[in-house]
């Protein structure tokens, strides 16, 4: 079994964890307090609402109506798509330039709380909107997503690889893991900052294209993973990046592979730049590269 296999195995049956837990609890830990998802304005409305259509049609979303007078968009979301049920997320940039993300229908209940996996649906759409429009003000985190005592979002520059600089964007590097009776063998990609778990719905892949990859991304703590000091400097800990999704995986490798786009591609955090990371290194990629 090779690294990122191992990685997946180890992943999912952590998520089986969780799931039966939360069975037990009657399922309450499927659902999130929600939040208001918006992107403050930073340019003209026209401009603002052509850069949505842009996000939405690199997400791959279905546009279920559309009022461009009103700059509106109503959207099927990819969490339910497969199936009869219909939750939907409405995007609409006001007069100042500023965006909304409002979910509705079968995955938010009456009482106003959504299920999380549209939580996280939401939050990296409202994240890669923010990114596009040029860094404005991160979105706020979900009520779930941080807790008192946790640590801060990466700063740029904080914590930095090797060979990087105060003020530019640090660097992925990679290791094999200590332990490979549990990981298997092979390189795995670290990154030189700390993001909670709880806010993997807050990162996205962006290509050197711009276009944000359709990938499904985890991170994993542990202590046999991305364990050089030297290059973490982190006293919670680098954690090792995940990418996800068989089918996306080979489809991007393909990309890289025929210098379609170039392996240099960057992990947004909260609408911000925060690893550089070298695909043509990562793991499953660089699997699929070789096929």
């Amino acid at each position: 079994m090779g690294p990122w296999a191992s990685f997946r195995l180890h992943l999912g049956l952590s998520a089986l964890v969780v799931l039966l837990v939360a069975v037990g609890l009657g399922g309450c830990a499927r659902w999130a307090q929600p939040r208001p998802y918006a992107v403050k304005g930073t340019q003209d409305p026209s401009a603002t609402y052509q850069v949505v259509q842009e996000v939405v049609t690199n997400f791959n979303y279905q546009v279920t109506r559309r009022d461009d007078a009103a700059r509106t968009l109503e959207l099927r979301t990819h969490t339910d798509e497969s199936t009869d049920k219909v939750t939907t997320i409405t995007i609409k940039v006001d007069d100042g330039g500023s965006v909304t993300l409002v979910p509705a229908g079968f995955l938010v209940r009456e009482d106003g709380t959504i299920h999380k996996r549209v939580d996280t649906e939401l939050s990296k759409l409202e994240a890669a909107i923010s990114e596009r429009l040029g860094g404005g003000p991160a979105p706020p985190a979900s009520a779930s997503a941080t807790t008192p005592g946790s640590a801060p979002p990466p700063t740029m520059g904080g914590a930095l690889a090797k060979g990087g600089t105060p003020g530019s964007t640090p660097e992925a590097w990679v290791e094999p893991a200590a332990d490979t009776a549990r990981w298997g063998t092979g390189n795995f990609t670290c990154l030189p900052v700390h993001i909670p778990t709880s806010d993997i719905g807050l990162i996205a892949l962006k290509l050197s294209n711009g276009e944000i990859a359709n990938v499904v991304l985890s991170l994993a703590y542990d202590a046999s993973l991305c364990r050089s000091p030297a290059a973490c400097g982190q006293a919670e800990g680098c954690p090792a990046l995940g990418i996800g999704d068989t089918q996306q995986v080979q489809a991007l490798a393909q990309l890289v592979g025929s210098q379609k786009v170039s392996p240099k591609a960057t992990l947004i955090y909260k609408g911000q730049a925060a690893v550089l990371i070298d695909l043509s290194r990562h793991g499953s990629i660089a699997q699929g590269m070789g096929q």
